[in-house]
């Protein structure tokens, strides 16, 4: 097994002659890294690359590299090429210390980090208001996305804006007048996101779906954490991948509720690019170690 690094880059690149699965003891021979210590450094993409004899050769920089090996370093392993992004949800980190628990989510191997903002009327739960996301957002440089489970949500779209959001996701649900309020997100300079229950079908917002940055699709009824993965709602995932698919959309596809490493394997075969999870990411033993394996997915 061969494993090449890159010091200007936060790649590890494993090859070798047959597939296998990495979990966080594997190692590799040649350099004697393993998936456990990418917690030391920045954020890693781990790309596996399945070759016929491994080849006797390495390289400067990425430009180098042959073209299907450098699509391994960027990409997940799918026919899709679909790169997935993992987005931490600090509703199960620990509030005491929450700055710390945000600045170490990028050196961990995070893409996002989730916000979720509940008002105890749209969802039996309070959470927290901008002046907390303005008071976290010094602590990470990586996109916020604020999932806003609240009731009218135009009313407050400018404050989160100031506050230092990047997704603006509001509920299909939650709104009357959804494509105003999307427009909205988007004129103040924010990315917008809409969001549906698991109960609410994929129609309530294909109208909706040109004019989205993400679409955020609840797999557990909204309000609080831990709750278990409603499978139900997978056809809904392929529902969406297959439009957006089919009218060439840019934009992302999240999950959120009851994600771990089995259910978001599932998201991500039915067509998710985005995992938003929290108990199981910030009750891991190794952070790091388990969103590298997702990122395999």
């Amino acid at each position: 097994m061969w494993c090449l690094r890159y010091p200007s880059l936060p790649v590890i690149v494993v090859l070798e002659k047959r597939s296998f699965s990495i979990d966080s003891k594997d190692e590799c021979s040649f350099c004697n890294i393993g998936i456990s210590d990418l917690s030391k450094g920045p954020p890693y993409a781990v790309g596996i690359l399945v070759l016929g004899s491994i080849i006797d050769a390495t390289f400067s920089s990425v430009e180098d590299l042959p073209s299907e090996m450098a699509e391994s370093l960027f990409y997940r392993r799918n026919d899709s090429h679909r790169m997935i992004k993992i987005a931490p949800s600090i509703l199960s980190a620990d509030f005491s210390r929450l700055g710390e628990e945000v600045r170490r989510l990028g050196p961990m191997g995070a893409d996002w980090v989730h916000v979720d903002v509940m008002d105890g009327n749209f969802v039996p739960n309070i959470t927290i208001g901008p002046g907390v996301v303005k008071a976290i957002r010094q602590y990470s440089d990586l996109p916020f996305d604020v999932h806003l489970m609240i009731l009218r949500p135009e009313e407050y779209l400018e404050r989160f804006a100031e506050a230092g959001a990047d997704f603006i996701t509001i509920h299909v649900e939650a709104c009357q007048g959804v494509g105003e309020t999307l427009q909205i997100i988007r004129d103040l300079g924010k990315r917008p996101g809409l969001s549906l229950n698991p109960s609410t079908p994929f129609s309530e917002v294909a109208p909706f779906m040109d004019n989205l940055d993400l679409l955020l699709i609840m797999t557990v009824n909204p309000g609080f954490g831990g709750q278990s993965f409603m499978h139900e709602v997978v056809p809904k995932i392929r529902e969406a991948r297959e439009h957006v698919d089919e009218n060439g959309l840019d934009m992302e596809i999240a999950i959120d509720g009851g994600i771990n490493a089995e259910t978001g394997k599932i998201a991500v075969e039915a067509g998710a690019t985005v995992l938003d999870a929290g108990s199981s990411l910030f009750g891991a033993e190794d952070m790091a170690a388990e969103m590298a394996k997702w990122k395999l997915f």
